[in-house]
């Protein structure tokens, strides 16, 4: 008997490997002592059953039997499946190419499965994998530089039936930043004036950082190029590199016998990486590393060395079209860049990538194909040289201007709706759309850059979807702006009673015009009398009316007159003060389809409720798959008049969620009884108070993803003191137990009216004003704004309640805390660094940076959150994080915008880009002489940032 845990509930398939006796043999399978099913054996070698047992299993723990009914009869393995074809290798689906950045595995093979990749030394990117197969691809990239990504392939006609690969990213890692011109040189051979065995040098250059080589006392090795090079950098990786300091000259030689010292100093004890030591630009065959000990003893020890020199690649530059239509075709071409200024296009050892297939595709080549309306990057990597490029693919069109964006509804009637948008650069015009066709006579106005219009002639009760196109003065058409759906107020009365002529004996309804055979007759009480008058539309057998808008059915619960609504099925409830709108997968994904993709690739999809008048709440139901099987790239924004609630596609993407199950978003004004806290309610005052939650099937559900932020916007008009200084209206967060918490990403946007922030949980949320200040910094003019503001919105903490310690430096935790806090970030923290505790007030902060690879630590899992943390480790920190937010420019900085500070050769090496970043984006501005990269950061310099970040788009 076998134990069997079924994972969900359905159907099941019981496949056995083995061999059946000299004739045709049979096995008996059943579970759960229910009835037997006939599985059959073929004689001769070992293979896959013939036939296969199927059970309909519940989700949970069975008991299965396996019960032989001839002799000689032998098994080897037992495969539960939902799949009927039993797992034999050659039908199982197969990727036909598997590439890293773009460049195809080497020793591809669609039989291999598992690879191994050597990224280069210094590689700071995780790289991208994509493969391509005749069957569905899902890649999952690995969430590490050095973890590994899984290829999952899925036959089309049976998706149970898969195939996984895996590709580990190995290498050697580094500590800091790393020049892009690195250029490391293979090591031939290495010599040593004493080691001890078996730390022999060889083991200092076999790219396997749990060897080195190990020499007592006053020591040397040197280290044999084969010729001689131009060397610029050496790279050392010492045992225990993050605990003790070593001390060491370098010398560099062409013969072996003449030496020139280019270093001497100490590896800086905080990793036990690929440390990088810069030395004069020299031709040299031979390095000399003269070990002096270390800090704890007089051992040297060399885990890892590479030797490089400066690729006369300065940079590279990928040239590729800003935007192509649908079916267009073009090179993209990556130059490398030398330091006059030439350009030469790169033909060998390039990988292109495109972050959106479905959008435009790429080869190897660079060929880029035009494949879908939107927005896609693509990207070249050469080395550790990359650039990338954003690509907009447009609808064959004969004009270029950009689509209007923000298109939303209001003020739906019967025969009525007003439709916003926001303009477009250079538009001469524009023309509405209804389901595609344009809307004849339509007139609008403007106001600044918005413009309103009001569509008539609508039809009572009917589903409709408007779009937008700008005009330009050669009579050329943009894409489409977003579709938003639109269902019009029923018609007064949802059926006629006998009194007007249509009784129940012809079975039709006066608003809905459906006969008896094709909806709901009188017989089957759609009459006066039995059913439904026609003061509340329902009949008497189900309360439906058998009509149909836009292929929809539309149903009224309490009233005749169905409240405007959205989707397909809407239900008005003013006894319970709720509005109820269910919209359908077909009408979502046409309003997916009809969605343009923002600079970052992210489509979303607009579902419009309108108001309707004495709601206090307002349902949204969906289908689940819209949030469980999307991509972060696909949005669906849920606009009531209470909020917008824009939910991500992977929302419910780690939860037990069928995809056939339906979602109800739930947003509701809340009574502020409901909050514990008095003074905190006092504070709230008559602010939106707002209950945001989750049904799956109708039962309530706990949204809590790390993984997925939901983003919320509530209007919100500011009384006049709150319009003078606006940047301390804060959000609270009130939890299941009345307790509050500050969300800090929540800010007010005046030029929308509304309070946004982010959340990755649903609870009560209420807009509040408070005005924090500290008593000891008055005198730091420069920074008050920034502290106060931050503290108040939760982001920063004094010493106390009245005291900031402005001049204090700022330990490296601390920093991180910050960081995270600033900019929203979230991460599920299944680890942590060593020596950050669970019981750290920094532990959560600290844990999602370090998953999220803002930090890698110093070696060895430690982090030594307590150190004061350096000014140039505050840009490197800074910068990872903002480009993990996206929130960079477009332009990239040179060592030029270093040039104003007179201390920029403090900058260390692993800080310079960092640095650039920084100052290119305005976020460090020195002190009007020198960046002081070196010294160390204080608590109020560290507010002036973080307030930078915070406000930067």
């Amino acid at each position: 008997m076998y134990r069997l845990d079924a994972a969900s509930d359905g159907t099941f398939y019981v496949h056995l490997l083995g061999s059946g006796a000299a004739g045709p043999s049979t096995v008996l399978v059943s579970v759960d002592g229910g009835p037997d099913e006939a599985v059959s054996m073929a004689a001769g070698a070992m293979g896959w059953s013939s036939t296969s047992a199927s059970f309909t299993l519940s989700e949970g723990i069975h008991d299965l039997v396996l019960k032989p009914q001839q002799g000689g009869i032998q098994l080897d393995k037992l495969a539960l499946s939902k799949s009927s074809k039993p797992p034999i290798e050659a039908s199982l689906p197969k990727a036909s190419d598997i590439r890293v950045n773009g460049i195809s595995l080497p020793d591809f093979a669609p039989g291999k499965y598992s690879y191994t990749v050597q990224l280069p030394v210094g590689t700071q990117r995780v790289p991208i994998v994509t493969a391509a197969s005749a069957g569905a691809v899902q890649v999952t990239q690995s969430p590490t530089l050095f973890g590994t990504a899984v290829v999952h392939v899925t036959d089309l006609d049976d998706p149970y039936l898969a195939t996984d690969y895996t590709v580990a990213l190995s290498g050697l890692p580094t500590y800091g930043a790393i020049p892009e011109r690195l250029l490391p040189y293979p090591i031939v051979g290495a010599a040593a004036s004493d080691f001890k065995s078996p730390y022999s040098p060889a083991n200092a250059y076999d790219n396997n950082m749990s060897t080195r080589l190990a020499a007592n006392g006053e020591q040397w090795a040197t280290f044999d190029l084969g010729q001689a090079k131009p060397v610029k950098y050496v790279l050392i990786s010492f045992y225990n590199g993050d605990q003790d300091q070593y001390s060491f000259d370098l010398e560099t030689s062409v013969d072996n016998a003449d030496w020139t010292k280019v270093y001497s100093g100490y590896s800086s004890r905080a990793t036990a990486n690929l440390e990088l030591f810069q030395i004069p630009l020299t031709e040299a065959r031979y390095i000399k590393s003269n070990g002096h000990g270390n800090s704890k003893d007089a051992w040297n020890n060399i885990v890892e060395i590479v030797i490089a020199g400066q690729s006369p690649v300065a940079s590279v530059q990928l040239d590729v079209p800003d935007s192509l239509s649908v079916g267009q075709s073009a090179a993209g071409v990556l130059s490398a860049v030398h330091d006059d200024g030439s350009q030469v296009p790169l033909t060998q050892g390039v990988g292109f990538v495109s972050s959106n297939p479905g959008v435009a595709a790429v080869d190897s080549t660079g060929t880029i194909r035009a494949v879908g309306a939107g927005s896609t990057v693509i990207t070249a990597t050469y080395g550790l040289f990359q650039d990338a490029r954003t690509l907009a693919v447009v609808p064959p069109a004969p004009s270029r201007l950009a689509a209007p964006t923000n298109l939303t509804a209001a003020n739906v009637t019967q025969t009525t709706v007003s439709l916003s948008w926001q303009g477009s650069a250079g538009a001469a015009g524009y023309g509405i759309y209804k389901d595609g066709t344009s809307v004849t006579g339509a007139t609008y106005s403007v106001t600044g850059s918005v413009y309103s219009a009001t569509i008539g002639g609508l039809t009572a009760g009917t589903l409709y979807s408007f779009t937008v196109k700008a005009i330009d003065a050669d009579g050329g058409y943009s894409p489409d702006s977003n579709a938003v759906a639109v269902t019009t107020a029923a018609a007064q009365g949802g059926g006629d009673n006998g009194n007007n002529g249509n009784n129940g004996n012809n079975g039709n309804n006066g608003s809905d015009g459906d006969n008896g055979n094709n909806g709901n007759n009188g017989n089957n009480g759609n009459n006066g009398g039995d059913g439904g008058n026609g003061n509340n539309g329902e009949n008497g057998n189900n309360g439906d009316n058998g009509s149909t808008a836009g292929g929809l059915k539309r149903r009224s619960h309490s009233s005749g007159s169905a409240a405007p609504a959205v989707g397909t099925d809407t239900a008005s409830e003013p006894a319970a003060g709720t509005t109820t709108t269910k919209i359908s997968a077909d009408a979502l994904d046409e309003l997916m389809s009809k969605a343009t993709a923002d600079q970052n690739g992210v489509k979303t999809a607009t579902v419009q409720v309108p108001e309707v008048p004495g709601a206090k709440a307002y349902d949204l139901t969906f289908p689940a798959s819209f949030v469980t099987s999307m991509t972060k790239k696909e949005n669906i924004a849920i606009a009531t008049p209470l909020a917008t609630v824009v939910l991500p596609g992977n929302m419910l993407a780690s939860a037990s969620v069928a995809a056939s199950s339906s979602v109800t978003l739930t947003v509701q004004s809340a009574d502020k009884n409901a909050i514990g806290d008095a003074a905190l309610r006092t504070q709230i005052g008559d602010r939106p108070l707002l209950d945001i939650r989750l049904q799956v099937d109708g039962q309530a559900v706990q949204f809590n993803n790390p993984l997925a932020a939901v983003t919320i916007s509530v209007p919100y008009t500011p009384s006049e003191q709150e319009r003078k200084d606006p940047e301390h209206l804060i959000v609270w967060y009130i939890d299941g137990n009345g307790q509050a918490a500050k969300v800090p990403s929540g800010k007010y946007n005046p030029a929308t009216g509304r309070v946004t922030f982010t959340t990755t949980h649903f609870s009560l949320y209420a807009i509040s004003a408070e005005y924090k200040t500290f008593a000891d910094i008055d005198a730091y003019g420069w920074a008050k704004q920034p502290i106060e503001v931050l503290a108040s919105k939760g982001i920063i903490n004094g010493i106390s309640k009245d005291m900031f310690a402005p001049a204090n430096t700022i330990t490296k935790a601390d920093f991180l805390l910050l960081l995270v806090r600033t900019l929203g970030l979230s991460a599920e923290v299944d680890s942590n660094f060593a020596d950050v505790g669970k019981s750290d007030y920094y532990y959560e902060e600290v844990g999602i940076a370090k998953k999220l690879g803002i930090s890698d630590g110093v070696g060895s899992n430690r982090f030594n959150p307590n150190e004061a943390i350096s000014r140039q480790d505050m840009m490197v920190l800074s910068a990872r994080a903002l480009q993990l937010a996206s929130k960079t420019a477009a332009a990239k900085g040179s060592t030029a915008d270093l040039q104003p500070f007179a201390d920029r050769a403090q900058v260390a090496s692993y800080a310079v880009d960092s640095a650039i970043f920084m100052v290119k984006e305005g976020l460090m501005t020195g002190d009007g002489n020198g960046l002081n990269p070196q010294g160390y950061a204080t608590r109020a310099e560290t507010a002036v940032l973080m307030y930078k970040i915070y406000n930067k788009e």
